[in-house]
């Protein structure tokens, strides 16, 4: 970066912003347009968005794309929807849209330059601060994404994974769903938050545990604590464990074992334990609610299989 022209307090917003200052920060330096247009001429910065440079002329990266940014916008901007997402950790998203994502409460009779996606807000942001930059909170984060979010699967995908990674508490996530009407699919994703109370954390167990009501038969206690690991579930009192393999197969070997020895220290316990494919489970939900029932029945449960509306139809 070329710093010699600016005072100390702008050499360390220069660094603190990655390298991107506003015109009016330069101008605090004693810079003026004239010198700062020399400096471009002479390529040793170069303009980013209107009245934001960066000092120097390598390529600008995402950090101070998102710096450049908020500079344009002003400090009522906020980084939001999917860049909030992505500093988070949320879950990838589908047909998430590219460029910096803004959050501000109004830009009247400003032309947006490419890169940036300006959204508008009439109710105050909840923010953080995280490396300087303002962000939206996890839960506005996760307001936003659904209301963008179209598709009913899309959106049980994002709330599933962002249960699993714990970004927000689902008192907060329940409280969301019931107040906010601009949501979309809310009845859908209430009947999910349901589920995770009882343990489930990804979108495969929502499923799973569903696919056990819709065919009478137990819910399995999830996310089960034993020795050094975590089994996706057991049916207590039938000596029965669950894995629900998301996977399309094993990556790596370790990963293999660590599935053998879980396996292998369940047996040795004295339990059985039906592992799943992440396939059986979406395509055929019908088969694997039969063979749990089956391993019920031969482990002292009463109860009976229960034909869900899909089983009728393929009886038909």
């Amino acid at each position: 970066m070329h710093l010699a022209p600016l005072d100390p307090p702008r050499r360390q917003a220069a660094r603190r912003q990655h390298g991107v200052l506003g015109l009016d920060q330069l101008a605090a330096s004693g810079i003026t347009a004239g010198e700062v247009r020399a400096h471009v001429r002479a390529y040793r910065w170069r303009r980013v968005l209107p009245r934001v440079y960066a000092l120097h002329t390598g390529p600008v990266l995402e950090t101070p794309r998102q710096w450049a940014a908020l500079l344009w916008a002003g400090p009522d901007a906020t980084l939001s929807h999917y860049t909030a997402a992505a500093h988070w950790g949320f879950p990838p998203i589908r047909h998430a849209s590219l460029g910096v994502h803004l959050t501000v409460p109004g830009i009247q009779g400003r032309r947006v330059p490419a890169g940036i996606v300006v959204h508008r807000s009439r109710v105050p942001l909840d923010t953080a601060t995280r490396d300087g930059r303002s962000v939206t909170s996890p839960l506005r984060t996760l307001r936003d994404l659904l209301i963008c979010t179209q598709r009913p699967d899309d959106a049980t995908a994002l709330l599933a994974g962002t249960m699993q990674r714990r970004l927000v508490q689902n008192g907060l996530i329940y409280d969301l769903l019931r107040n906010d009407s601009l949501l979309r699919h809310r009845s859908t994703l209430l009947g999910i938050l349901q589920y995770a109370s009882t343990g489930a954390e990804s979108l495969l167990e929502v499923g799973f545990l569903r696919d056990m009501d819709r065919h009478g038969l137990p819910r399995p206690r999830l996310q089960v604590r034993f020795g050094g690991g975590i089994l996706d579930g057991r049916y207590e009192g039938f000596d029965l464990s669950l894995e629900l393999d998301g996977k399309l197969g094993h990556l790596d070997t370790e990963s293999w074992l660590r599935d053998t020895r879980r396996d292998q220290a369940e047996v040795a316990a004295g339990r059985a334990v039906l592992r799943f494919t992440g396939r059986q489970l979406v395509s055929d939900p019908c088969e694997v609610a039969a063979v749990v029932s089956a391993a019920l029945r031969a482990r002292g449960w009463t109860g009976e299989l229960a034909p869900c509306p899909r089983c009728r139809m393929i009886r038909r």
